[in-house]
């Protein structure tokens, strides 16, 4: 049994399955390894089913909407009903994680008792070159205001970790 946290990863996807496969493996290669991976596809069509089966375990669960919402905010929501975990981090289907990400941001959170913290974001073309680079160098406060976050919002979601009761509190998107 381990005593580090349990990480629930909530990966929503339509119709990717050409980059569904590289999404999960960067999150089950992570090296913090006290994970649930749970996928909720919005009525994919195309062959989702064929690339998630083989990755399907205890810790990795598939959840297949009947009717497509069109609305990634149900399928999260959908994930956050199914997730056990102290903490929430999300992964869109299009995006790869670094291997240490996880263990990074459970001690930096950890460590600086926030409910809240987001990583450096990396964009790449289809042809995996890199575009941009976004370095966050902005503290953010344990109480940062919500107008400020609507004026500047610099966090992409893939990069997110947060406690568990704190999305509660919100419940959901």
């Amino acid at each position: 049994m381990t005593n580090q946290p349990l990480v629930s990863v909530i990966v929503t996807t339509y119709n990717r399955a050409h980059m569904l496969k590289g999404t999960i493996d960067s999150i089950i290669g992570q090296t913090y390894h006290n994970i649930e991976l749970i996928i909720v596809s919005d009525a994919s069509t195309d062959n989702t089913d064929e690339i998630v089966s083989p990755y399907i375990e205890e810790r990795i669960r598939y959840i297949k909407l009947p009717k497509n919402t069109g609305l990634p905010a149900k399928t999260r929501n959908k994930g956050l009903e199914e997730a056990k975990g102290e903490y929430i981090a999300f992964c869109d289907d299009d995006d790869l994680w670094m291997p240490e990400k996880l263990k990074k941001q459970i001690q930096a959170i950890t460590i600086s008792d926030s409910d809240l913290c987001f990583t450096n974001t990396i964009h790449i073309d289809k042809n995996s070159n890199t575009v941009n680079k976004r370095r966050i160098n902005i503290p953010i406060p344990k109480k940062a205001t919500l107008s400020r976050l609507l004026l500047s919002n610099y966090v992409t979601l893939s990069s997110v970790l947060v406690k568990h009761e704190v999305v509660k509190k919100f419940k959901g998107f």
